[in-house]
This record gives C-alpha cells, sequence and structure tokens, in this order.
C-alpha cells in the first residue's frame, strides 16, 4: 500500500512501493485522502455538498500525477486507485489491517541528515496494524561541503 499525499506525492516513495510489489508479485493499493469543506460562514455557501466533487477529484488526480510516470516502468504490477473521505492518516491505519507494507513519502531537511515526519506518518508509525516502510525524499538543496 502507498500513501499518496500533496507535499509527498515523490517519486522516491512511489517507486520504492511499484518495486516491492513487483517483486512480492503483489498489486499495489495507492491510496489518497481528501477532505469535504466544510461550510463558511458568511460566504454564502451551500450546504448541499457541492463541493465534494471537486475535492475528490483533487485526490484522483493526484494519484495519477503520483504515479503517471513511475508505472510504465513496472508493466507487471496491477495498481489499485483508492480515494477515501477523511484525515489522511485514517484510511492508511484502517488498510494497515489487509497490508503487508505501507509505504509513505518523508521530506528531508535541508541537511543530509534527518527526515520531517508529518502528522499523518507518525500516525500511521504508531497505530498500523503492520510494518511500516518511510522513503525520504531526493534532497535537491542539501550540498555536501569539502
Amino acid at each position: 500500500m502507498l500513501g499518496v499525499g500533496s507535499r509527498d506525492s515523490g517519486t522516491a516513495a512511489v517507486h520504492f512501493a511499484l518495486r516491492e510489489a513487483s517483486v512480492r508479485n503483489a498489486t499495489l493499493r495507492a491510496v489518497s485522502a481528501w477532505r469535504h469543506p466544510g461550510p463558511r460562514l458568511g460566504k454564502h455557501q451551500s450546504l448541499s455538498g457541492g463541493a465534494r466533487e471537486p475535492a475528490e477529484q483533487a485526490a484522483t488526480s493526484l494519484l495519477a500525477r503520483a504515479l503517471e510516470e513511475q508505472t510504465p516502468l513496472f508493466p507487471d504490477v496491477s495498481v489499485e486507485r483508492v480515494t477515501a473521505e477523511g484525515p489522511a492518516a485514517k484510511p492508511l491505519i484502517s488498510l494497515s489491517f489487509e497490508a503487508d507494507l505501507p509505504i509513505l513519502g518523508a521530506r528531508r531537511q535541508g541537511t543530509l541528515v534527518g527526515l520531517e515526519l508529518g502528522t499523518t506518518a507518525h500516525r500511521a508509525l504508531h497505530h498500523s496494524a503492520c510494518p511500516v516502510v518511510v522513503v525520504p525524499h531526493a534532497v535537491h538543496t542539501a550540498r555536501a561541503t569539502g
């Protein structure tokens, strides 16, 4: 299972997840969460829920963008795309009971050491039903000095 979020849809985690699915001869479940925007007082928004579709479509589009470059490299891997309404950690934890290996991305700080784990990664690490892999993004701003 691969968690794809707006900040961490980097190619390192996607590539790792596809490679693991290929090695394991497994289907990769790629998950992206979305939130239904609540009504804002004074903005005259309709309470009918009309904003749901754009939010859900954005999550679907995010999955497509995250996977489009890497999936052709692994033609043997079947990818199941899942969008779920609510906080991102909720479907990741829930689906971890069916998963072998949840995979998440994490940003590196401006140096070569340390990761910035957000609340979703922290919750997944602490509450998943199985081991979780956190794949760091490539460092573009850090340089070794010599």
